[in-house]
């Protein structure tokens, strides 16, 4: 798959969320993935580029808009240890490094790589981190890094639930994936080729998100 589009649905109905992502094979064989999440229904927007190699993650830039700031934080990855830069309305405001944890694997935050991540804790990486988006208007700790436990089970390959408009339902697998987060009201779609297909977020009792891949090429 080279590219596609997710759209957000909440209640059932299409929130104006989409997220496209497009992904580039490198000469030096690398693999170079852009993906923008275009939430401005919700008053955000950002950009996610990462550099993959050898299936270990070399670089991650993330620029995070609202009405009133503009966020930017590089990740730089070694063997064992990685480095974060962020700026906030172009100003210098962190440059820090920091171990990897043991048993840990990186999620750039974007809906393509969520497959290939919910696969890989299923396999045992514990340990997942992740850029912190929590909360918008904490501008002081949004893109630092954090570090969250989790936890995913294959549950069969049911797609019943889910949000019928994905196209390759019938081809992918069903698991749960346990974070502070998602829980077993939660469900996620994930095809042959570790791409996230659809998944149902149960955030509350009456806010049910759904999540679909409408195109991919």
């Amino acid at each position: 798959m080279n590219s596609g589009t997710y759209k957000y649905f909440l209640n059932g109905e299409p929130t104006g969320i989409i997220e496209t992502f497009s992904i580039e094979n490198l000469s030096d064989g690398s693999k170079l993935t852009r993906s923008t999440r275009d939430a401005k229904s919700f008053g955000t927007e950002f950009t996610v580029e990462t550099i993959e190699k050898n299936g270990r993650f070399q670089n991650c830039k993330i620029e995070f808009k609202t009405d009133e700031i503009e966020i930017r934080a590089n990740y730089d990855f070694s063997e064992k240890s990685f480095n974060v830069r962020r700026e906030i309305n172009g100003e210098n405001v962190q440059d820090e490094t920091f171990d990897l944890p043991e048993n840990s694997i990186f999620f750039p935050l974007m809906r393509c790589f969520q497959g290939a991540t919910i696969l890989r804790v299923a396999s045992g990486f514990s340990t997942v981190l992740v850029p912190d988006i929590q909360n918008p208007k904490d501008i002081e700790n949004l893109l630092k890094p954090t570090f969250d436990e989790r936890k995913a089970e294959k549950i069969g390959r049911q797609t019943i639930g889910l949000h019928q408009k994905f196209s390759v339902a019938a081809e992918a697998d069903l698991y749960r994936y346990f974070s502070k987060n998602y829980d077993e009201n939660s469900c996620f779609c994930i095809d042959k080729s570790a791409f996230l297909v659809g998944y149902i977020f149960a955030q509350s009792a009456n806010k049910i998100w759904e999540i679909s891949l409408e195109c991919k090429l």
